[in-house]
């Protein structure tokens, strides 16, 4: 047993080598494949360019008039109107701040989808840490019963001791048997993440999750400077330049153009110019512009507290979990010698094969609960280092 446990050991090491370079492909392949990041790269560019729309000028106007009388008159006016021309610069400030901050929104979402793939990943590994523990237990039980039939068991056993094995070993398959099938699930789920297309250069098989955790201020810039902040702050700069322009609004629209007439036989030309005066179309949009340029502000704080509580938060149970696994460890790094005893007793007949089984399973059980405690750690740490992209 306890070569099973060395070779065990040295396998975990191995995942743990890979881990992260198995991660990283993971996520590149998702970053270029995943549905929902090329539907919210398409709509960010539909919004932009819808945005920039925003400032064009309007359409010219024709108007032709004829009159059928005697002499038979013609009237044609062509004239383009415009709003006063300061009103486009500072508009055109406004949208481009405005589609910057649609950028960071599409950046948010990526955040999203991979942080859903690493969450996703971190399941799989804890999955299969979990189908490696079963499948150590059910192969344990396997080989008593293996010796009970060939009668080499150096212990004395009754026959209910040979029926409580053989339950045992059929509750352990089934559980091996559906935490496989959980484990494909979890499989095709990032498959699906990456556009239905098969995943390359990713251990499927990873019994390690790879978590360094930072300094507390390396997250806290992090957060403060995660695209959701940015894109608030960009909209709070198109809020205050939607007051200028707003402002600006109270200034008159231009009307210019060409006039040509016939009347009479006689031909005449000239240009024509208006004004238009926004006694009534304005009133109240500046007020409006400046309430949700403070609302925009005041959100973009809320969301810097907010972020800088997460952190300190998340952090405190990171660094809590990381004294309560390294208590923990010590207090089970003797379990391989427990076990090694346990196969001495078992030999001396000191011991029967279901308080051997049993004690064994506590053993593992005990392990089972340190990786527990770090499948918590590592939901936790990616969680915490989620804009690790953007550092």
């Amino acid at each position: 047993m306890k070569i099973i446990l060395t070779v065990a050991i040295c396998v975990v090491s191995l995942f743990g080598v890979n881990a992260m370079a198995s991660e990283q492909a993971l996520l590149e392949q998702i970053s270029r494949n995943n549905k929902d990041i090329i539907h919210a790269q398409m709509n960010t560019e539909g919004e932009m360019l819808s945005a920039r729309s925003e400032n064009n000028l309007p359409d010219p106007e024709l108007e032709l008039e004829y009159m059928a009388n005697p002499a038979n008159s013609l009237e044609m006016v062509v004239s383009e109107t415009v709003e006063w021309p300061g009103i486009y610069v500072s508009r055109r400030k406004e949208l481009s701040y405005r589609m910057t901050a649609m950028e960071y929104l599409y950046e948010a979402k990526k955040v999203e989808v991979l942080r859903d793939a690493r969450l996703a990943y971190v399941d799989l590994v804890n999955v299969n840490r979990q189908i490696r523990r079963s499948t150590q237990i059910l192969e344990l039980v396997k080989s008593i019963l293996d010796k009970v039939e060939q009668d080499t068991v150096v212990t004395d056993y009754t026959v209910l001791d040979v029926m409580k094995l053989k339950v045992e070993a059929f509750d352990l398959a089934s559980t091996v048997s559906e935490l496989v099938i959980k484990k494909q699930a979890l499989i095709s789920n990032l498959e699906l993440m990456n556009g239905g297309l098969p995943l390359e250069n990713v251990d499927f098989d990873a019994g390690k999750y790879n978590a360094r955790l930072q300094s507390l201020s390396y997250y806290e810039e992090a957060f403060g400077n995660s695209p959701e902040a940015k894109a608030e702050y960009q909209q709070t700069l198109a809020d205050r330049h939607a007051v200028k322009t707003s402002k600006q609004g109270w200034l008159p629209s231009l009307t210019l153009g060409y006039k040509f007439a016939r009347e009479d036989g006689m031909k005449v030309h000239g240009f024509v110019f208006g004004i238009s005066l926004p006694i009534f179309s304005n009133r109240n949009k500046a007020r409006a512009a400046k309430a949700f340029q403070t609302a925009s502000y005041f959100g973009w704080e809320k969301r810097q507290f907010e972020a800088a509580g997460e952190v300190r938060v998340l952090y405190g149970e990171l660094l809590s979990l990381e004294q309560s696994l390294e208590k923990y460890r010590d207090v089970i790094a003797d379990s391989e010698e427990a076990m090694t005893y346990l196969d001495t007793a078992l030999n001396e007949k000191s011991i029967t094969i279901i308080d051997y089984l049993s004690e064994y399973k506590y053993l593992l059980e005990a392990k089972s609960r340190l990786e527990d405690m770090e499948y918590d750690y590592n939901l936790k740490y990616v969680e915490l280092s989620k804009y690790d992209l953007f550092q």
